[in-house]
Protein backbone atom coordinates (compact mmCIF):
# COMPACT_ATOMS: atom_id res chain seq x y z
CA UNK A 1 0.00 0.00 0.00
CA UNK A 2 1.33 3.66 -0.80
CA UNK A 3 1.92 6.33 2.11
CA UNK A 4 -1.46 7.87 1.37
CA UNK A 5 -3.41 4.73 1.36
CA UNK A 6 -1.91 3.63 5.16
CA UNK A 7 -2.62 7.03 6.25
CA UNK A 8 -6.11 7.14 5.11
CA UNK A 9 -6.73 3.80 6.00
CA UNK A 10 -5.48 4.84 9.74
CA UNK A 11 -7.86 7.50 10.02
CA UNK A 12 -10.58 5.23 8.55
CA UNK A 13 -9.53 2.63 11.56
CA UNK A 14 -9.43 5.56 14.31
CA UNK A 15 -13.50 6.98 12.73
CA UNK A 16 -14.59 3.32 12.83
CA UNK A 17 -13.35 2.52 17.07
CA UNK A 18 -14.23 6.27 18.01
CA UNK A 19 -18.20 5.41 16.37
CA UNK A 20 -17.90 1.54 18.20
CA UNK A 21 -16.36 3.61 21.19
CA UNK A 22 -19.80 6.13 21.43
CA UNK A 23 -22.12 3.31 20.43
CA UNK A 24 -20.98 1.55 23.70
CA UNK A 25 -21.16 4.21 25.59
CA UNK A 26 -25.02 5.14 24.46
CA UNK A 27 -25.70 1.78 24.63
CA UNK A 28 -24.57 2.02 28.47
CA UNK A 29 -26.18 5.59 28.77
CA UNK A 30 -29.48 3.65 27.03
CA UNK A 31 -29.24 0.77 29.94
CA UNK A 32 -28.94 3.79 32.58
CA UNK A 33 -32.11 5.39 31.53
CA UNK A 34 -34.21 2.53 31.13
CA UNK A 35 -33.30 1.80 34.90
CA UNK A 36 -33.94 5.46 35.96
CA UNK A 37 -37.03 5.20 34.07
CA UNK A 38 -38.13 1.70 35.98
CA UNK A 39 -37.41 3.33 39.88
CA UNK A 40 -39.20 6.25 38.91
CA UNK A 41 -42.08 4.64 37.70
CA UNK A 42 -42.06 2.19 40.31
CA UNK A 43 -41.73 4.95 42.91
CA UNK A 44 -44.53 6.92 41.12
CA UNK A 45 -46.90 3.75 41.74
CA UNK A 46 -45.86 3.39 45.62
CA UNK A 47 -46.59 7.20 45.92
CA UNK A 48 -50.19 6.63 44.14
CA UNK A 49 -51.10 3.34 45.90
CA UNK A 50 -50.01 5.65 49.22
CA UNK A 51 -50.87 9.17 49.05
CA UNK A 52 -52.99 9.26 45.65
CA UNK A 53 -55.89 7.50 46.58
CA UNK A 54 -58.28 10.32 46.59
CA UNK A 55 -56.68 12.16 43.89
CA UNK A 56 -56.00 9.81 40.68
CA UNK A 57 -56.69 12.28 37.92
CA UNK A 58 -53.51 14.32 39.76
CA UNK A 59 -51.63 11.59 39.69
CA UNK A 60 -52.43 10.06 36.43
CA UNK A 61 -51.28 13.76 34.84
CA UNK A 62 -48.04 13.43 36.79
CA UNK A 63 -46.62 10.20 35.23
CA UNK A 64 -48.19 11.15 31.87
CA UNK A 65 -46.04 14.63 32.37
CA UNK A 66 -42.70 12.87 33.94
CA UNK A 67 -43.16 9.49 31.78
CA UNK A 68 -42.44 9.24 28.45
CA UNK A 69 -42.21 5.65 28.17
CA UNK A 70 -44.82 2.65 29.98
CA UNK A 71 -43.02 -0.09 32.48
CA UNK A 72 -43.42 -2.58 29.28
CA UNK A 73 -41.54 -0.20 26.46
CA UNK A 74 -38.59 0.57 29.51
CA UNK A 75 -38.51 -3.57 30.02
CA UNK A 76 -38.32 -3.73 26.15
CA UNK A 77 -35.79 -1.50 25.42
CA UNK A 78 -33.45 -2.31 28.76
CA UNK A 79 -33.72 -6.27 27.61
CA UNK A 80 -32.81 -5.08 24.11
CA UNK A 81 -29.33 -2.60 25.11
CA UNK A 82 -28.21 -5.27 27.74
CA UNK A 83 -28.54 -8.10 24.60
CA UNK A 84 -26.65 -5.52 22.37
CA UNK A 85 -24.38 -3.86 24.88
CA UNK A 86 -21.84 -7.32 24.69
CA UNK A 87 -21.77 -7.40 20.72
CA UNK A 88 -21.06 -3.81 20.81
CA UNK A 89 -17.76 -4.25 23.06
CA UNK A 90 -17.03 -6.84 20.93
CA UNK A 91 -17.34 -4.70 17.66
CA UNK A 92 -15.28 -1.92 20.01
CA UNK A 93 -12.33 -4.40 21.20
CA UNK A 94 -11.92 -5.61 17.45
CA UNK A 95 -11.98 -1.96 16.13
CA UNK A 96 -9.66 -1.07 18.33
CA UNK A 97 -7.25 -3.69 17.52
CA UNK A 98 -7.56 -3.53 13.65
CA UNK A 99 -6.75 0.51 14.79
CA UNK A 100 -3.84 -0.85 16.97
CA UNK A 101 -2.17 -2.55 14.03
CA UNK A 102 -2.85 0.23 11.23
CA UNK A 103 -1.22 3.10 14.03
CA UNK A 104 1.47 0.59 14.15
CA UNK A 105 2.15 -0.10 10.83
CA UNK A 106 2.07 3.58 9.99
CA UNK A 107 4.46 4.45 12.48
CA UNK A 108 7.02 2.44 10.70
CA UNK A 109 6.37 4.21 7.86
CA UNK A 110 6.96 7.69 10.00
CA UNK A 111 3.28 8.53 8.64
CA UNK A 112 1.62 9.52 11.85
CA UNK A 113 3.15 10.18 15.27
CA UNK A 114 0.73 9.89 17.40
CA UNK A 115 -2.77 9.68 18.27
CA UNK A 116 -2.97 13.21 18.71
CA UNK A 117 -2.39 13.70 15.45
CA UNK A 118 -4.71 11.21 14.07
CA UNK A 119 -7.55 13.49 16.08
CA UNK A 120 -6.37 16.74 14.54
CA UNK A 121 -6.70 14.95 11.80
CA UNK A 122 -9.98 13.23 11.90
CA UNK A 123 -11.57 16.63 13.20
CA UNK A 124 -9.81 18.16 10.61
CA UNK A 125 -11.84 16.19 8.20
CA UNK A 126 -15.10 16.52 10.05
CA UNK A 127 -14.86 20.58 10.14
CA UNK A 128 -14.33 20.47 6.36
CA UNK A 129 -17.54 18.31 5.94
CA UNK A 130 -16.15 14.94 4.73
CA UNK A 131 -14.16 16.08 2.33
CA UNK A 132 -10.83 16.22 1.55
CA UNK A 133 -7.95 18.34 0.36
CA UNK A 134 -7.95 17.22 -2.72
CA UNK A 135 -9.42 19.24 -6.24
CA UNK A 136 -10.01 16.26 -8.05
CA UNK A 137 -14.71 15.43 -8.56
CA UNK A 138 -13.51 11.77 -7.36
CA UNK A 139 -16.39 11.24 -4.67
CA UNK A 140 -17.87 7.98 -2.90
CA UNK A 141 -21.19 8.14 -2.26
CA UNK A 142 -22.68 5.56 0.41
CA UNK A 143 -26.45 4.12 -0.21
CA UNK A 144 -28.67 2.34 1.74
CA UNK A 145 -27.51 -0.73 -0.16
CA UNK A 146 -23.51 0.21 1.48
CA UNK A 147 -24.57 -0.78 5.01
Amino acid sequence: MSDDAVEKATLAKQASCESRRLRVMLTAWEIEEAERHAELLRALQRGNMEGYWDSTHEATWFEKFLLDWSLAEIKDNFNFDTAVYPNDLALLATADEQLNQFESHAKQRDLILSKEELGRELKTLIAEGGEGSETDDTHVSITSDDR
